[in-house]
């Protein structure tokens, strides 16, 4: 939970991206309750695209 009353317009507008690029992350692993951070998410992404790519080329 995050306690926004006293944050300023741009401390929202931090957060607000934040949790949109969060939520990116976790529809592109098609669970939204996998990641649990940005850094976590990228990495999976990552991770995927790679053992993906390797699926394709030995395909």
């Amino acid at each position: 939970m995050v306690d926004i009353e006293d944050l300023t317009e741009g401390e929202m507008d931090v957060l607000h991206k934040y949790y949109a690029k969060l939520s990116q992350k976790a529809e592109a692993e098609g669970d939204i309750h996998r990641s649990h951070s940005i850094d976590k998410a990228i990495k999976q992404s990552d991770a995927k695209r790679v053992i993906n790519g390797n699926n394709a080329a030995q395909a």
